[in-house]
């Protein structure tokens, strides 16, 4: 075997880099492209057009959890915390008391160690602010710097220091007793539901490679109002709404608005989303069954039956589904998606010929 000389040896070393860097440069060229396609609402929109329908309003940041400026890898990052059912309880305590709330107002749901952790990372990301009783004070190591900061400041000064002295107990008081508390960046929050339709959508351009809007507003519709989720999913149109509030909170007439809207919209495939890990069984499916029948009289029964998918999924013809975010709302979705293809593409319409619609 040939030795190779240290020069050959050098070139050999710079091709590698060079090819390093043409790679590198590859991924980014194909990562942009791919979420150029994604984030691309034009398929979602050209499908409403298809149906007669305009949009006039979407995606709304300004309802949103975190600020509407907040860097894309910050927003990738809370997309995944987003996944954890744990966490959107805990966002849904924080909105509550939007501008004022201690680690112990967020502990119903999970322990004040896990809260914390919550709390720091949102704060990192400036999606929350930590305060005192009156003055917002810096997150993270900024506290110590400023703690540092107050301790010169009184060592140096020869002359007592006007309202230094209470900042610097204020603060180390707070902190050593709990009372440290936070407000949300955005204020004021009134809802978690733009939130939650905000990473439905995100979930369907990320995890299914299909864009998405959220929060979309049509005109010359009947039912009326926001359309929470639309996703161009294998060239066919998904309608999702999304419910945060637990099934108690979910009014009949809600039931009846989601029917209607999908005469409106006549997606392929559509979805009601309890953000819950309660039984659907108990309240959501009766209360389909009740609209169903009022809608396409005695036979609905037996016409759209609301049949058990899987543990607490439910269908409609392989065409409608009740899902809740029970083990994982990912995967509940991916089933769901995955039963139309194999039962619903050739099943009844959405919007049954020849029965009224109440």
């Amino acid at each position: 075997m040939t030795k190779l000389s240290p020069k050959q040896l050098e070139e050999i070393q710079k091709e590698i880099q060079s090819l390093k860097k043409r790679v590198r440069s590859l991924t980014r060229e194909i990562e942009f492209i791919r979420r150029t396609s994604i984030e691309d609402s034009s398929p979602v929109e050209g499908l409403l057009r298809m149906r007669g329908i305009r949009v006039f309003k979407k995606n709304p940041v300004d309802r949103l959890f975190f600020p509407s400026d907040l860097y894309g890898s910050y927003q990738t990052r809370f997309y995944e915390m987003m996944k954890r059912y744990s966490f959107r309880l805990v966002l849904r305590d924080m909105i509550k008391s939007y501008d004022g709330f201690r680690i112990r107002d967020l502990t119903r749901y999970c322990s004040s160690k896990v809260v914390r952790r919550y709390c720091q990372i949102l704060c990192d990301m400036g999606v929350i602010i930590k305060t005192t009783s009156k003055n917002v004070i810096p997150a993270k190591a900024g506290i110590q710097k400023d703690l540092k900061s107050l301790d010169s400041r009184r060592s140096l000064s020869r002359t007592p220091m006007r309202g230094g002295s209470d900042e610097l107990i204020t603060i180390r008081g707070s902190l050593k007793s709990g009372r440290l508390s936070y407000q949300t960046a955005v204020s004021p929050l009134y809802s978690f539901g733009p939130t939650l339709e905000w990473f439905i959508a995100e979930m369907f351009k990320r995890e299914f490679a299909s864009p998405a809007l959220y929060g979309v507003s049509v005109k010359k519709t009947r039912s009326g109002g926001d359309y929470d989720v639309t996703a161009s999913w294998n060239q066919r149109l998904v309608y999702a709404e999304v419910k945060s509030s637990p099934p108690k909170g979910v009014e009949q007439a809600e039931i009846s608005t989601f029917f209607s809207r999908l005469e409106d919209l006549l997606p392929d495939m559509a979805i009601l989303f309890n953000d819950t890990q309660l039984r659907m069984k108990d309240k959501l499916v009766v209360m389909f069954e009740e609209e169903l029948s009022r809608r396409y009289g005695e036979d609905s029964k037996k016409l759209y039956p609301v049949e058990r998918l899987v543990e607490e999924l439910f269908h409609v013809g392989h065409r409608i589904f009740i899902v809740n975010s029970k083990k994982d709302v990912m995967e509940n979705f991916g089933i769901c998606l995955r039963d139309y293809l194999r039962h619903g593409s050739s099943s009844f319409s959405l919007s049954p010929a020849g029965r009224g619609s109440g």
